[in-house]
């Protein structure tokens, strides 16, 4: 198995995420997303083709975890790197800067 590997980019949307999830809708939402979040990176970690290509790189695989918020990240033999959890009430221009 890949090791997975989260940017600390990836971590700072996260939390970011998490937190505006958890001031407007309270901690059952909260964790609802954070279980959300666990189940797709469970399913990347034993298949990280599942999910498309990303439509501005296709180096880069695009995982939808709810209508709200995406997960972007690149894998190669060795290992899956998590780069951003994108937050579609974001900037969209913030995605095209993945690296």
């Amino acid at each position: 198995m890949r090791k997975l590997v989260i940017t600390s980019l990836a971590k700072e949307d996260t939390k970011n995420v998490l937190e505006f999830i958890e001031a407007k809708w309270g901690e059952s939402s909260r964790m609802k997303f954070s279980n959300k979040l666990n189940k797709n990176l469970n399913l990347i970690a034993f298949n990280p083709e599942l999910f498309p290509k990303s439509e501005i790189n296709n180096r880069i695989r695009k995982c939808v975890i709810s209508k709200q918020s995406s997960l972007f990240y690149t894998f190669d033999n060795y290992e899956i790197k998590v780069l951003m959890v994108f937050d579609t009430r974001q900037n969209p221009n913030k995605v095209t800067k993945i690296k």
